[in-house]
């Protein structure tokens, strides 16, 4: 592909987006091939070398801010007409309560997602700081016995261990919930993106 195909191809995956946020796109990603051209490379090794469309147009469409796509499509929409306004005033006891329950259940979903993510760091932080505690207090049980003040050493120690065994899995799972975090806002997104025609 050369750059006018990827070019092309870009501009078309981002259509639906607000107009200035594909120009900006289009332009970046052009000057990054040009870059590539001026460094030696060929317009195929230079396109090739990029990310792959999908993955750019959704860092794009990441990237912009909601209220920017909301205005944009109430921009688009035009002006209400009076029949609008009436059914908007008519109907409010019932789109309301409507709107506030999906905007509760998209908070809610972010809510989880971090209240997940925090409880898992905090449950690993406590187990290495209870197993710190314990291996620090454990001179203190020699009064009930050398083999009380090893028992409460060890298991201090393999609790520690565990903590910090667990360090590795934890960024794992936090990537994951920030990928399904990122996928939400995506698709929250798309909702006020449409293709062929605009937003």
């Amino acid at each position: 592909m050369n750059k006018q195909e990827f070019i092309a191809l870009l501009r078309e995956k981002l259509e639906g987006l607000p107009v200035s946020e594909v120009k900006k796109s289009v332009d970046y990603f052009s000057e990054m091939i040009d870059d590539r051209l001026e460094e030696g490379m060929t317009e195929e090794e230079a396109v090739a070398e990029m990310e792959e469309i999908d993955e750019i147009v959704k860092k794009v469409t990441y990237d912009i801010p909601l209220p920017t796509l909301v205005k944009e499509k109430l921009k688009k929409k035009g002006s209400l007409s009076t029949l609008n306004i009436i059914l908007l005033i008519i109907g409010f006891p019932i789109w309301a309560p409507l709107l506030l329950s999906c905007l509760a259940v998209v908070g809610s979903f972010f809510v989880a997602i971090f209240v997940i993510l925090l409880s898992i760091i905090i449950g690993v932080i406590a187990l290495i700081v209870g197993g710190i505690i314990s291996i620090v207090l454990s001179p203190f049980r020699l009064m009930f016995g050398i083999a009380n003040a090893l028992v409460n050493f060890g298991i201090g120690a393999i609790i520690v261990g565990l903590g910090i065994l667990l360090i590795n899995p934890l960024k794992d799972v936090a990537k994951t919930l920030i990928e399904v975090a990122k996928w939400g806002v995506v698709k929250i997104k798309s909702l006020f993106i449409t293709k062929n025609g605009g937003m």
